[in-house]
Protein backbone atom coordinates (compact mmCIF):
# COMPACT_ATOMS: atom_id res chain seq x y z
CA UNK A 1 0.00 0.00 0.00
CA UNK A 2 2.82 2.17 1.10
CA UNK A 3 4.37 1.54 -2.68
CA UNK A 4 0.91 2.39 -4.23
CA UNK A 5 0.67 5.85 -2.07
CA UNK A 6 4.42 6.54 -3.07
CA UNK A 7 3.74 5.47 -7.10
CA UNK A 8 0.84 8.10 -6.61
CA UNK A 9 2.82 11.11 -5.45
CA UNK A 10 5.63 10.29 -7.67
CA UNK A 11 3.54 10.79 -10.90
CA UNK A 12 2.72 14.20 -9.20
CA UNK A 13 6.49 15.00 -9.69
CA UNK A 14 7.23 13.34 -12.96
CA UNK A 15 4.96 15.74 -14.64
CA UNK A 16 6.75 18.47 -13.47
CA UNK A 17 10.05 17.54 -14.05
CA UNK A 18 8.72 16.14 -17.50
CA UNK A 19 8.22 20.12 -17.65
CA UNK A 20 11.62 20.96 -16.67
CA UNK A 21 12.96 19.19 -18.99
CA UNK A 22 11.55 20.95 -21.69
CA UNK A 23 14.31 23.92 -20.64
CA UNK A 24 11.64 25.85 -18.51
CA UNK A 25 10.48 26.30 -15.00
CA UNK A 26 7.29 24.16 -14.65
CA UNK A 27 4.64 26.29 -13.78
CA UNK A 28 1.37 25.65 -12.31
CA UNK A 29 -0.46 26.80 -15.52
CA UNK A 30 1.91 24.48 -17.87
CA UNK A 31 0.82 21.47 -15.50
CA UNK A 32 -2.29 22.07 -15.73
CA UNK A 33 -2.22 22.16 -19.59
CA UNK A 34 -0.13 18.67 -19.50
CA UNK A 35 -2.94 17.46 -17.21
CA UNK A 36 -5.87 17.97 -19.39
CA UNK A 37 -4.32 17.07 -22.17
CA UNK A 38 -3.44 13.67 -20.44
CA UNK A 39 -6.71 13.13 -19.09
CA UNK A 40 -8.84 14.91 -21.30
CA UNK A 41 -10.07 17.28 -18.90
CA UNK A 42 -13.42 19.36 -19.73
CA UNK A 43 -13.40 23.29 -18.88
CA UNK A 44 -14.63 22.92 -15.34
CA UNK A 45 -11.81 19.97 -14.30
CA UNK A 46 -9.44 22.39 -16.05
CA UNK A 47 -10.30 25.65 -13.52
CA UNK A 48 -10.27 22.72 -10.56
CA UNK A 49 -7.01 21.49 -11.93
CA UNK A 50 -5.09 24.82 -12.15
CA UNK A 51 -6.17 25.64 -8.46
CA UNK A 52 -5.16 22.13 -7.17
CA UNK A 53 -1.42 22.91 -8.94
CA UNK A 54 -1.81 26.16 -7.54
CA UNK A 55 -1.93 25.58 -4.37
CA UNK A 56 0.74 22.55 -4.78
CA UNK A 57 3.14 25.12 -6.05
CA UNK A 58 2.26 27.58 -3.47
CA UNK A 59 2.78 25.26 -0.80
CA UNK A 60 6.03 24.15 -1.97
CA UNK A 61 7.32 27.86 -2.38
CA UNK A 62 6.46 27.75 1.33
CA UNK A 63 8.85 24.80 2.26
CA UNK A 64 11.60 25.26 0.04
CA UNK A 65 13.85 27.02 3.02
CA UNK A 66 13.27 24.18 4.87
CA UNK A 67 14.78 21.84 2.12
CA UNK A 68 18.90 22.53 3.45
CA UNK A 69 18.03 23.69 6.88
CA UNK A 70 15.56 20.26 7.85
CA UNK A 71 15.91 17.66 5.23
CA UNK A 72 13.74 15.07 7.20
CA UNK A 73 11.29 17.55 7.68
CA UNK A 74 11.15 18.92 3.98
CA UNK A 75 10.99 14.88 2.83
CA UNK A 76 7.95 14.51 4.92
CA UNK A 77 6.47 17.84 3.83
CA UNK A 78 6.91 17.22 0.03
CA UNK A 79 5.39 13.42 0.80
CA UNK A 80 2.33 15.22 2.28
CA UNK A 81 2.00 17.74 -0.09
CA UNK A 82 1.99 15.04 -2.74
CA UNK A 83 -0.65 13.14 -0.47
CA UNK A 84 -3.32 15.83 -0.89
CA UNK A 85 -2.24 16.96 -4.64
CA UNK A 86 -2.86 13.49 -5.55
CA UNK A 87 -5.98 13.26 -3.74
CA UNK A 88 -7.44 16.29 -5.15
CA UNK A 89 -6.60 15.12 -8.33
CA UNK A 90 -8.00 11.43 -8.04
CA UNK A 91 -11.63 13.23 -6.15
CA UNK A 92 -11.28 15.65 -10.15
CA UNK A 93 -11.51 12.24 -12.14
CA UNK A 94 -14.15 10.94 -13.28
CA UNK A 95 -13.85 6.70 -14.63
CA UNK A 96 -12.35 6.87 -17.97
CA UNK A 97 -9.79 9.28 -16.55
CA UNK A 98 -8.91 7.67 -13.20
CA UNK A 99 -8.38 4.35 -16.01
CA UNK A 100 -6.04 6.22 -17.56
CA UNK A 101 -4.44 7.95 -14.40
CA UNK A 102 -3.66 4.39 -12.96
CA UNK A 103 -1.64 3.42 -16.51
CA UNK A 104 -0.19 6.14 -16.17
CA UNK A 105 0.91 5.60 -12.31
CA UNK A 106 1.71 1.85 -13.71
CA UNK A 107 4.15 3.06 -16.27
CA UNK A 108 6.01 5.58 -13.89
CA UNK A 109 6.72 2.45 -11.29
CA UNK A 110 7.92 0.83 -14.09
CA UNK A 111 10.07 3.50 -14.85
CA UNK A 112 11.09 4.02 -11.58
CA UNK A 113 12.05 0.18 -11.26
CA UNK A 114 14.13 -0.26 -14.25
CA UNK A 115 16.02 3.04 -12.99
CA UNK A 116 16.56 1.44 -9.66
CA UNK A 117 18.00 -1.86 -11.57
CA UNK A 118 20.41 0.30 -13.41
CA UNK A 119 21.93 1.94 -10.61
CA UNK A 120 22.07 -1.46 -8.55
Amino acid sequence: MKKLLFSAFMLCFALSTFAQSAGAKSTASEDTQLLVKMFNLDAKQSQQMLVIQQRKYRNLAEIESLKTSNPDVYAKKIQAIDYGTDASVRRLLNKEQMRLYRNNQAAERKKRAANKMKKE
